[in-house]
């Protein structure tokens, strides 16, 4: 971690962790508190030329892919699920057209379910929850959980008063590291 801290570029903030083996090459990395990112059973990917900025006490599982050509902003108490891909860029351009960067944005308190993709310029509200395996490509109210391909609103959510975040789980989560699995 104090390799990563000292990469240029990179800002953490306190108790940031990384755990497992991930890969991050991108050109400006800003996280806040209490951020962990979980790379153990998949490499997890923070990349591109851009800007990731990353709110307190983010949760990044293993697999999740997040991507920035332009920025790709993360709210406080958001839960990235395993395989997650979120990205900013088209990446390639159509025929004849430029590859498109719009910026992307996660509200704080959001879930975004395992091997969920939030495509370029979405804009996804607090506290929404996008179900696995859905595929993000327009803006989501907040308090709202979407599914499908592409996603589309199931319901709102009916969060109690007070609350941070959609998903609900102790934070931070301390795990057991076994000895062979530590690097």
């Amino acid at each position: 971690m104090s390799r990563l801290a000292a990469t240029p570029g990179v800002r953490l903030g306190a108790r940031a962790r990384v755990e497992g083996r991930a890969c991050i090459e991108v050109a400006r990395l800003v996280a806040g508190d209490d951020f962990l990112l979980w790379s153990h059973e998949a490499t997890t990917l923070l990349a591109g030329r851009g800007t990731i900025e990353l709110g307190e006490r983010v949760f990044i599982n293993s697999g999740a892919r997040v991507i920035a050509n332009n920025l790709v902003r993360i709210g406080d108490d958001v839960l990235i699920g395993l395989d997650a891909v979120i990205v900013d860029s088209s990446m390639h351009g159509q025929e004849g057209r430029p590859v498109q960067h719009r910026t992307t944005i996660i509200g704080s308190g959001s879930w975004v379910g395992m091997r969920a993709i939030v495509m370029p310029g979405v804009r996804l509200g607090e506290r929404c929850i996008v179900a696995a395996g859905a595929v993000v490509t327009s803006d989501v109210p907040p308090d709202t959980l979407v599914a499908g391909v592409p996603a589309r609103v199931v319901r709102g959510l009916n969060h109690p008063r007070g609350a941070r975040r959609a998903w609900n789980n102790d934070y931070p989560v301390e795990v057991d590291i076994p000895e062979d699995r530590r690097r």
